[in-house]
């Protein structure tokens, strides 16, 4: 692994990103197995949007989760149909949520009664019925969890106790929303699989109440399933997930609802490495620092999140703790700690880059060049997003 990403490094020039094709193929082929059958799977194409991992995912029969009307746009480029997406999210913006009806999409995702009042009244002004599932802020998340999305007070989804028989009965004061699925989404990054399994119970038990009041065809019990990025932390264990899944979705009465699920970081995250070379080092007060061509710029998630992803130098160097940052004029571009030596030329690889990585970060600050974006499939590496110069989006008005 270390001389492919060497010669790729080489061939193509830092900072880059770097995805194998086998590898999103076998994560997606792993959460197939790890789901009951007949399950729907959604890509979160959040993690990653870039075209060519979204056709990986459908080429694996998944649907493909939206949270914008610029990815709707570039799903639909990307070659999805309209009838594989689904839209989450809050904030969707009148003109978001009138090109997804008119698109034609599977489900809209509620965020809000006000959301769902909004929803009507386009779907009326287009002649539409929406399909509409709620989005439903639980009481309870799973305690181990890098990011909690529900639970408490959140912008996300319904507070659960807010879905009264009253206020569900109200529903069908809607002539042109057509409330036919319910989606909790929870907590994201959940390495434990018995917190997981808990936060299912709910969504299950979210769509047993909600299927006494609307006829009840879409049940998206969200994701989360995490993938390691400390050395202490071990792989979500799928093992005998699908049998403990199926279980507690027939102590349900669902009928015929389509169960779904969706995931992005577990599919793409493994995936992918970050690469960026070492420009300078120097030592600081007894502390050895290298510094990189590519900082929180091209890989924001680190320094965003205090969590620091698993990094090695692409050569063999002695041991030594140095501290890798980038080359923004801002002490927060600091992208983790190396246990090894680096020097100048060296190139360094992030792993578990492959979610969360260019998309989410802030690649206009301080206009250096842009990364490009590197696939490997069936052996030969090629190009999938060139390098772009970061100088020439703001320009004056003529």
């Amino acid at each position: 692994m270390r001389q492919q990403l060497l010669r790729i490094a080489k061939e193509f020039g830092t900072p880059c990103y770097v995805y194998f094709a086998d590898r999103l193929d076998l994560q997606a082929s792993k959460l197939k197995a790890a789901v009951p059958a007949g399950w729907k799977i959604y890509y979160a194409m959040k993690a990653n949007p870039h075209p060519e991992i979204v056709q990986a995912f459908r080429r694996h029969g998944f649907g493909i989760e939206i949270a914008s009307g610029g990815e709707l746009a570039a799903a639909l480029a990307a070659g999805v149909p309209a009838r594989e997406i689904v839209f989450a999210g809050p904030g969707k913006t009148d003109k978001e949520l009138a090109a997804a009806l008119a698109a034609g999409i599977h489900m809209l995702h509620a965020e809000s009664f006000g959301e769902l009042q909004r929803i009507d009244g386009i779907a009326h002004r287009l002649g539409k019925i929406a399909g509409v599932a709620l989005r439903v802020n639980p009481l309870h998340t799973p305690g181990q969890a890098g990011l909690q999305m529900g639970g408490a007070s959140r912008q996300f989804g319904i507070d659960a106790e807010q879905l009264t028989a009253d206020k569900l009965a109200g529903l069908e004061q809607f002539d042109h929303v057509e409330v036919k699925g319910v989606h909790v989404y929870a907590a994201s990054q959940v390495l434990d699989k018995s917190e997981f399994l808990a936060h299912a119970r709910q969504a299950f038990a979210s769509a047993g109440r909600l299927a006494n009041h609307v006829g009840l065809e879409y049940v998206n019990i969200g994701g989360g399933i995490g993938i390691p990025y400390a050395k202490s932390e071990q792989e979500f264990d799928t093992a005998g997930l699908a049998s403990a899944l199926d279980t507690i979705s027939k102590g349900q009465a669902l009928g015929d609802a389509q169960v779904c699920l969706e995931s992005g970081r577990y599919l793409a995250g493994p995936a992918g490495f970050f690469l960026a070379q070492v420009v300078d080092t120097k030592t600081s007060r007894g502390k050895n620092y290298a510094i990189l061509d590519g900082g929180m710029n091209c890989f924001l998630r680190p320094a965003l999140t205090k969590t620091a992803h698993p990094s090695f130098n692409l050569l063999e160097r002695g041991p030594a703790e140095t501290i890798l940052t980038g080359p923004l004029c801002t002490p927060l571009d600091v992208l983790g700690t190396l246990d090894t030596i680096a020097l100048p030329g060296d190139t360094i690889a992030f792993g578990q880059a492959g979610a969360y990585g260019f998309t989410e970060s802030m690649p206009l600050f301080l206009s250096h060049d842009l990364p490009c974006e590197v696939l490997v499939e069936h052996g030969p590496a090629r190009v999938i997003t060139a390098r772009r110069p970061g100088h020439g989006f703001a320009q004056p008005l003529p």
